[in-house]
């Protein structure tokens, strides 16, 4: 993942995300490990199902929810893994560049975290 940082007012960073395809593949991937263990499918033990009985059951679009969801854990992680010196006050707003390059197959998803700091204190 590529992060960009822009520093805003009132102790706001905004950071830019952008995930590869090969970060779109491996999130998909467990999304549907996930799912998989999450949902029973007649014929096969929970968790046991194969990829494609579970992308029929749960849809591409539940798929595509928790692909979502993982890509912004994962970023957001780097984030403060990177960024010692962060302290988030509440939960970061999050802003999808473009839901569409998922569906679309694309190379790559965009996102932008802005994560409220702790003032410093003088």
């Amino acid at each position: 993942m590529k992060i960009e940082r822009n520093d805003l007012k009132d102790q706001e960073i905004q950071f830019t995300i952008t995930a590869s395809a090969d970060d779109i593949t491996n999130a998909k991937d467990q999304a549907l490990e996930f799912l998989g263990k999450e949902i029973n499918v007649p014929g096969f033990r929970k968790g046991k199902a194969p990829a494609k009985e579970i992308r029929s059951r749960v849809g591409e679009l539940r798929l595509l929810q928790e692909a979502i969801e993982i890509l912004v854990d994962l970023g957001y992680r780097q984030v403060l893994t990177e960024n010692k010196e962060l302290f988030p006050l509440v939960e970061p707003r999050i802003d999808i560049k473009d839901e569409d390059s998922l569906i679309a197959e694309e190379s790559q998803f965009v996102f932008d975290l802005i994560i409220t700091n702790r003032p410093e204190v003088t």
